[in-house]
């Protein structure tokens, strides 16, 4: 922060917050419109709830500290293939880029974690450089007014691909509704019609082609359309590791206490835009085009 005193300008700390988990993911940390700061790491997501008002004087901040913890299960994926059998018979070099490839086989990671043996990978307070497959990666912040009384919402990404968003409820952030869920369900519909594969297609092949389809890269809202009638909504895009992006259709005011306020969440359509390994995502908008 910076005060003023007289031609004098001081730069000072506003306040320090502690955090427990080391913070290793990329772009952690994130403002939401609604005054609402979420910080990514390891193993859970912290937001902290802000109260700025002209009449607080103080050099600190109030707020609410909330935790979201990660997922107690993986993400549910089947390619429809066997990867046991896959690897004893796939030639040597594709079996060893299969397992190495983090993005492949980051379900494969989490299921090894999530086992009894291996309960020290999973622990809260685990301070080392081990990532925590099910932990998230990456988070956004919708646009005001998602949410009931003009609130917002954060969409959190896991290593292994699942995607939560995430609301406050009463006074804690809860998640609402695992979006990964509809999209694996979204793909494996008609046996993988989406895809277009050749019926003779190596297993190999089928394998790696139907997991980068699972494997979501980046995510970023949009801002809201239409705000201003009841039919306001934004646009939440989804790329994944094939170069395609979906586009979810996220309806304005969502009442979570509506037991069908799912519907308000759905799938607008898939493009391809060709652009594998995404690494990030930006919104511009001017007059007449965005």
């Amino acid at each position: 922060s910076m005060v003023v005193l007289g031609q004098v300008e001081c730069h000072q700390p506003v306040q320090g917050i502690p955090l427990a988990l080391v913070v290793l993911v990329k772009s952690p940390i994130a403002w939401s419109e609604d005054n609402n700061i979420s910080i990514v790491t390891q193993h859970g997501t912290y937001i902290f709830d802000f109260y700025i008002t002209p009449e607080e004087c103080s050099p600190g901040f109030l707020f609410n500290r909330n935790f979201v913890a990660p997922p107690k299960e993986v993400n549910n994926v089947d390619t429809g293939i066997d990867v046991v059998t896959l690897l004893d018979h796939a030639e040597r070099g594709d079996a060893h880029n299969l397992i190495l490839d983090e993005v492949l086989s980051s379900v494969q990671r989490a299921k090894v974690e999530l086992d009894p043996k291996h309960s020290k990978n999973i622990s809260v307070n685990l301070p080392g450089g081990d990532p925590n497959h099910v932990g998230y990666r990456r988070s956004a912040w919708s646009p005001r007014g998602i949410g009931k009384k003009e609130r917002c919402m954060i969409c959190l990404v896991t290593h292994d691909h699942q995607v939560f968003l995430v609301a406050r409820q009463s006074l804690f952030w809860k998640k609402i509704i695992n979006i990964s869920k509809i999209w694996n369900s979204y793909v494996t519909d008609n046996n993988w019609s989406i895809l277009e594969m050749k019926w003779d297609t190596p297993a190999y092949k089928k394998h790696v082609t139907r997991l980068k389809m699972l494997a979501v890269s980046e995510i970023l809202w949009t801002p809201l359309f239409d705000a201003d009638t009841s039919n306001g909504f934004s646009v939440l895009i989804m790329t994944l590791a094939n170069g395609r992006a979906v586009f979810w259709r996220v309806s304005a005011n969502l009442d979570l206490q509506d037991t069908e306020f799912e519907k308000g969440i759905e799938i607008m359509s898939v493009e391809d835009f060709k652009l594998e390994n995404i690494s990030s995502m930006h919104w511009l908008q001017g007059k007449g085009h965005s």
